[in-house]
């Protein structure tokens, strides 16, 4: 009797983080992060969708464009993206969907300062996009992670 009863608690445990998981996958939305050419400022935070991709060109004109994920809650205003306190972004700066220039491997640009080559996105920077107030959790070769607070 007891070996069931053991049984069926691991098994429901294992269920119950299935549907978390799940249901955690389901809170995300595609963002589009957009950085200024010319400065290599993020200017932007946007929802994505494919079909107004060519909106969001002529809105930015000579902008770079990185596809991202973000996780959390948000307020949107002129699709412009205000994400709330601890929610996360994600940004992959190797994945440039929209046309603008490519995102050269080992470059790495600082929001809202200018870009100089060589320096790096360190982690615990402080920035604003959209007035909110975001920091750099995690930066790699292929993805920035910022936090909400």
């Amino acid at each position: 009797m007891k070996s069931k009863i053991i049984v069926i608690t691991i098994f429901m445990s294992f269920v119950v983080q299935i549907l978390q998981a799940q249901s955690r996958s389901l809170k995300t939305t595609k963002v589009v992060c957009v950085v200024e050419n010319r400065t290599n400022n993020i200017v932007g935070l946007e929802l994505f969708d494919q079909q107004e991709s060519k909106a969001l060109i002529k809105k930015y004109p000579k902008s770079k464009f990185y596809l991202g994920i973000l996780k959390g809650t948000f307020t949107v205003k002129d699709n412009l993206v205000k994400p709330s306190k601890n929610t996360s972004i994600i940004i992959y700066t190797n994945k440039n969907e929209l046309p603008g220039d490519m995102f050269i491997p080992g470059d790495m640009f600082l929001p809202g300062d200018m870009f100089i080559p060589g320096d790096m996105f360190s982690t615990g920077h402080n920035f604003f996009i959209n007035n909110s107030k975001l920091q750099v959790i995690e930066s790699s070769k292929s993805q920035l992670v910022f936090k909400a607070y």
